[in-house]
């Protein structure tokens, strides 16, 4: 998975990275499995590690990267060591004897339910405001919520399907309202944070989940009396206008009623997709508008983490929900699709995690595989490596004498005007000063006459 990054002994890789370096003999000799305080890089996809019909390996750290996925598997085998364990399927693994690379197999996965709802607990009596909780991700999203104690405010533009969501939130035992909110009306987002604050007195975690597919024909211009007719932007304003008026939104209710020394969950859960990483071919306002949800999380992240609150970003690759037309539910036909009950553990997984370090990252879901996150440090610079170069130059150009004095060419040109002017006034200041009694003698001699 290209957005994923594994931690091997001398630094991070990335997954093409990883990819290449197993592909070169001399490295590969080097990383070999069987030798001392080395193992199989665990928790990466098997499409990344396989050369020809064999597991390659690398020395790993404690810390690499592990997936997070649906079957629990009991005991990961050491290979390393010799010695046997249950594969991915349940069964059992030969004894590995040193020196020996093992087949080729799908790579581990670990019980939903106990990682990515491993903190859900920290729901318990929180409340959590969520748009388009009517049905698909938002509704299953608003059912774990509340099933681990979360009051649950959902605000969607179906009446009716929100109304059935808290229904069923209700007769499972748990605490939920819902209001129509158009998320494209500033008014409406208000009135919901609002509804909040009156039922249940705060606000600890906000999902703006509310989205739309492509509308329109962005690629195909259509006229009207000879002149190109305005495109069709509402894609634009549910999934960006309405998200930015939810994220604005939340940095304030999310403060509202809280002690600013509080530890308590405070969480800012956006919903990105595939397209925030890659171009949808003929969906332009969609992909802008994903890429453009990924712009915010790592925008607000600085600010938020001062403030002890978390916010990550969810991409999820296309689910079966209501968003997605039905030309591409076909155009998709066998291809495995994100699991919905997944991508909204991911979400409460996001929210809940204490772990300072995974604070600003995102989480990706590719297909109905593992979910991978992808650390805030990982993020590229630039695209193209032309950027990258030139953005990793200006950071390690940020020190020395050279960059002091760059600092102080441009503050001098930025306040050029400004100093001249105060150094004109302190000029002054210092000569009435000096002269004082001279200019008060001549003052009183006046107000004498």
């Amino acid at each position: 998975m290209e957005g994923a990054l594994y931690s091997t002994a001398e630094r991070l890789l990335s997954a093409p990275d990883l990819q290449d370096r197993l592909r070169r003999r001399d490295v590969r000799k080097r990383l070999q499995p069987w030798t001392v305080g080395t193992s199989l890089l665990r928790g990466v996809e098997g499409k990344w590690l396989r050369t020809g019909k064999k597991w390659a390996a690398c020395r790993v750290t404690p810390e690499a990267l592990r997936t997070l996925g649906e079957e629990h598997i009991g005991n990961v085998p050491r290979r390393d060591t010799g010695t046997s364990g249950q594969h991915w399927d349940g069964t059992r693994t030969p004894t590995c004897p040193p020196h020996a690379i093992t087949p080729f197999g799908p790579p581990p996965k670990f019980n939903v339910k106990q990682v990515l709802y491993d903190h859900a607990s920290r729901l318990k009596d929180t409340v959590v405001v969520i748009t388009g909780a009517a049905n698909g991700i938002g509704r299953e999203t608003a059912l774990q919520l509340a099933s681990h104690g979360a009051k649950v405010v959902i605000g969607d533009l179906d009446v009716a399907g929100a109304e059935k969501t808290v229904r069923d939130i209700e007769n499972a035992g748990g605490t939920a309202v819902s209001m129509k909110c158009n998320v494209t009306v500033w008014d409406d987002q208000v009135a919901m944070f609002e509804l909040a604050l009156s039922k249940f007195g705060a606000v600890d975690v906000v999902v703006p989940n509310a989205g739309v597919s492509e509308l329109g024909q962005f690629t195909k211009v259509t006229f009207k009396d000879g002149k190109p007719v305005k495109p069709d932007t509402r894609t634009l304003d549910v999934n960006l206008t309405g998200v930015t008026y939810s994220a604005y939104l939340a940095q304030h209710y999310l403060r509202v009623n809280r002690d600013l020394n509080s530890t308590t969950l405070k969480a800012l859960v956006l919903i990105g997709s595939v397209a925030s990483w890659t171009g949808i071919p003929r969906a332009p306002m969609y992909t802008a508008s994903k890429h453009a949800v990924l712009g915010i999380m790592r925008s607000l992240y600085p600010e938020f983490h001062l403030r002890n609150i978390r916010i990550a970003c969810i991409h999820p690759f296309f689910a079966d929900t209501a968003i997605v037309p039905t030309p591409i539910k076909v155009f998709l036909a066998g291809i495995p699709l994100a699991s919905i009950p997944r991508i909204a553990g991911s979400i409460i997984h996001a929210a809940t995690d204490p772990d300072p370090d995974t604070n600003g990252s995102a989480f990706l879901l590719n297909d109905d595989g593992p979910v991978f996150r992808v650390p805030r440090e990982e993020f590229k610079m630039g695209v193209y490596k032309m950027i990258d170069d030139r953005a990793n130059a200006l950071l390690k150009g940020a020190t020395g004498a050279r960059y002091y004095a760059r600092v102080l060419r441009d503050l001098v040109r930025v306040f050029r005007r400004p100093m001249l002017v105060a150094a004109l006034g302190v000029a002054a200041a210092k000569m009435v000063w000096e002269y004082r009694e001279l200019i008060l003698g001549y003052i009183q001699k006046y107000v004498s006459l």
